[in-house]
């Protein structure tokens, strides 16, 4: 299946871009925790904002979902290069 394209909010946690990404392949919880052979519940308890699948179903949701596993975390951080965003400048 070819990797899709999706806009999410960076500011998102996995259990939100894991529901987004769920409902925009078209799978009921129930759905897509058969698919990936694990409880409906199992998806459930993923979904809620501090929870996270081991990282070995990770390639399986990515899989089911049709997206790259980079596409269900929020991209990283990177420190500014802007002098007045730096935590050192807000100390002076």
């Amino acid at each position: 299946m070819p990797k899709r394209t999706i806009q999410i909010d960076r500011e998102e946690h996995f259990g939100a871009r894991l529901a987004k990404l769920r409902m925009e392949a078209g799978y009921s919880q129930r759905d897509l925790a058969k698919e990936l052979g694990i409880s409906q519940r199992m998806i459930a308890y993923y979904e809620k904002e501090t929870k996270h699948p081991p990282t070995h179903l990770l390639p399986l949701f990515a899989e089911a979902l049709g997206v790259s596993t980079e596409a269900c975390f929020p991209p990283r951080r990177t420190p500014s290069s802007s002098p007045g965003d730096s935590p050192s400048a807000s100390r002076r």
